[in-house]
């Protein structure tokens, strides 16, 4: 475990150099990137690393390897996807945003997240997805889930008409589109709430955390954002400053150049257990995010309302992802042939 620790820092610090700096590291993360490769490549795939490693070593090495090549393949396909599907979704009429898929560093990505604003839209947004060519997933799936075969890449789509764990709702759809910003003409959450959102669906539905999840955060904090109270001060308005605390947390324990002030009661709510791999939230981090939110919640809404949503969680589509953190299972990550 000591060994891990120390290569997830040091990947951690060079990549975070890299994409707020301009900063090559020196050959000796050459080396250590080609050992990666040959013994700990579970490590970079958990991490979602390897298009983010790409790119460091295009520019820095001018040298990759044909996994890298294809994963960097795979990503500059899924993006010009995203762009493809949000243009025709917007001159359809569609009021979309593109979220939890567009970084601002490149991670890998496993799907496209599409925020559609309104539940009526479905049918509408099923019909503009079987035009430019994408089908049902499987059948007999809900028909917000699609995939399409783009030059060689299986490029699979959701489209989401809320932002929510199961049935229940954690982060609020009318805020994301009153703060949606213009990335490259895309339709995007604003930084806060995108580091916002993710921060809740790491803690509340996915139940763990990667490498590229505490980079996005530590990156557009320096570049976009600057200064955390900020983004405390928001997540407490929502109900959820635990899951941000539990990425400063995680944050502070990985990146030591990063001071935190965490008091001793909120490093205990929002505390992060290492893995070889991975990180995953504690179980009184998760219970405790959804407590506070919940709570939060029912003073503007009707309680039995949040009940029924919390209720819904076990028999949702988070199922899967309870019963791994639960059993202590690796986190169900798509695998590179995939």
């Amino acid at each position: 475990m000591m060994n891990s620790y120390i290569y997830q820092r040091y990947v951690y610090a060079t990549l975070f150099d890299f994409f707020t700096e301009n900063k090559c590291p020196d050959f000796l993360f050459k080396k250590f990137i080609v050992y990666m490769f040959s013994k700990k490549l579970e490590f970079l795939r958990l991490n979602k690393l390897t298009v983010a490693i790409g790119h460091l070593l295009q520019k820095c090495y001018s040298e990759v390897n044909d996994l890298i090549l294809r994963r960097i393949h795979r990503y500059s396909t899924y993006i010009e996807e995203a762009r493809n599907i949000h243009e025709n979704l917007a001159d359809s009429g569609i009021d979309v945003v593109i979220i939890k898929t567009l970084s601002v560093f490149p991670k890998d990505i496993s799907d496209i997240d599409l925020l559609i604003a309104s539940k009526e839209d479905l049918e509408k947004a099923s019909r503009v997805m079987m035009r430019i060519g994408y089908r049902p997933a499987k059948s007999g799936m809900e028909q917000h889930l699609w995939r399409r075969l783009v030059d060689g890449v299986v490029v699979d789509v959701e489209i989401h008409s809320s932002i929510a764990a199961a049935g229940y709702e954690y982060y609020p759809k009318r805020l994301v589109f009153e703060r949606a910003i213009f990335i490259n003409k895309v339709k995007v959450p604003s930084y806060i709430d995108s580091i916002l959102i993710m921060a809740s669906h790491l803690v509340m539905k996915d139940l763990y955390i990667t490498l590229s999840d505490l980079l996005e955060f530590g990156i557009t904090l320096k570049k976009y954002i600057g200064d955390e109270e900020v983004l405390l001060n928001e997540a407490k308005k929502l109900g959820l400053e635990i899951p941000l605390l539990s990425m400063m947390y995680y944050d502070s324990v990985i990146n030591p150049r990063d001071s935190h002030e965490l008091s001793s009661w909120q490093k205990i709510l929002s505390s992060t257990v290492l893995r070889e791999h991975y990180a995953r939230p504690s179980l009184i981090t998760v219970v405790s995010s959804y407590f506070r939110h919940a709570s939060k919640r029912a003073k503007r809404e009707l309680l039995g309302k949040v009940l029924k949503e919390v209720m819904s969680i076990p028999r949702g589509k988070g199922l899967d992802a309870l019963v791994h953190y639960i059993l202590g299972l690796k986190p169900t990550v798509k695998r590179f042939e995939e």
